[in-house]
């Protein structure tokens, strides 16, 4: 399995040389873009690469109109074809980006540029500089090599020049600290309690539990499958039962948890000022389409909750919704249900 992905991804991988490090650095020319070294050597292996290459064309206006598209080959033998004028675009176009490639691959030396080539054909012929292979770049400048200019017998040095800077400290006002540090009393918004022994927060257990029981008949083994996974201990377990079972023992709650309702469960909304919204519950009624929006509150009742499930309501409703019920249920209140 290993050797079957490293097929399908090698080409996307890389060995990274860290920095600094006394080695020849092997690399391709578009990863030594911005960089530059003592000692560059552009080696001859520039000509094995492919000097045709297969694009898609219209052919619509042709072959009786059966064909509307093709691929085609770019090569020689087609500039007397339909295709002539597109062969010839692609063909200056890759004549182009073999040039500006060339300009990297000698601009990143600071000392030394060595080029190999190999040798030109014992006639070349009248497009020769125009094929686009290393050799051919070099026939342009010149028929006559090797070329050497510069001293050859000059040692490279490289030249490390120590920079220094200095700054002046002023008197500064020393800030309170608590000014820049915030301390969070809830150890939840700190640690993953999930495997942690810290005590966890017994409001946000049971509204964990709740996020995942979609139906009424389903509780027991949310319950089994949690504990199971270690999400909470044997005592939490039976406290956690004892919760869930006295809670949907209320005829009102366990209405909102049968199956005449389509369930959605802390899904995102995203409205287009870029701000998400999470309701703890939606259910949309599987006869009449009507919307109820509940969210589980483990503290007392506030104001501010009353706000938040309006702001639900009304978000739901510019989707085109109909929310005929918003409900806070407090499962640590006597009266759990409030209907907004």
């Amino acid at each position: 399995s290993f050797l079957n992905w490293w097929d399908s991804s090698n080409h996307k991988h890389s060995i990274v040389n860290p920095d600094g490090i006394d080695a020849v650095n092997i690399m391709t020319i578009h990863k030594s873009k911005g960089l530059a070294f003592n000692v560059v050597i552009i080696p001859f292996n520039w000509e094995d690469t492919k000097n045709s290459n297969d694009i898609w064309v219209d052919t619509s206006k042709y072959f009786n109109q059966d064909i509307s598209v093709g691929l085609i080959s770019v090569n020689n033998s087609l500039k007397y074809s339909f295709f002539s004028d597109i062969v010839r675009r692609e063909s200056d176009l890759s004549l182009l980006d073999k040039i500006n490639k060339l300009y990297v691959a000698m601009t990143r030396a600071k000392e030394r540029l060595y080029i190999f080539s190999k040798s030109f054909p014992a006639k070349p012929s009248k497009d020769f500089a125009l094929k686009g292979r290393l050799n051919s770049f070099l026939y342009s400048f010149s028929d006559n090599y090797p070329i050497i200019i510069g001293d050859k017998n000059n040692k490279c040095i490289e030249k490390k020049q120590e920079s220094s800077s200095s700054f002046l400290v002023s008197d500064k006002k020393k800030l309170d600290w608590r000014e820049v540090i915030s301390l969070r009393h809830s150890v939840n918004e700190i640690w993953d309690t999930n495997s942690s022994t810290f005590q966890r927060d017994w409001g946000k257990l049971l509204h964990r539990v709740l996020s995942k029981i979609v139906y009424l008949d389903q509780r027991n083994d949310i319950l089994d499958s949690m504990y199971r996974k270690k999400e909470f201990s044997n005592e939490e377990y039976n406290k956690l039962k004892k919760a869930i079972d006295s809670l949907f023992s209320d005829p009102s709650i366990s209405y909102y948890f049968s199956n005449n309702w389509y369930v959605k469960n802390e899904k995102e909304i995203l409205t287009s000022s870029g701000r998400v919204y999470i309701p703890d519950r939606l259910l949309i009624d599987k006869n009449s389409g009507k919307m109820v929006v509940i969210d589980y509150k483990t503290g007392s009742k506030n104001e501010e909750y009353i706000n938040q499930i309006s702001e639900y309501a009304r978000i739901l409703e510019q989707m085109g919704y109909r929310v005929v019920e918003k409900i806070l249920l407090y499962t640590q209140e006597k009266n759990k249900l409030q209907f907004v």
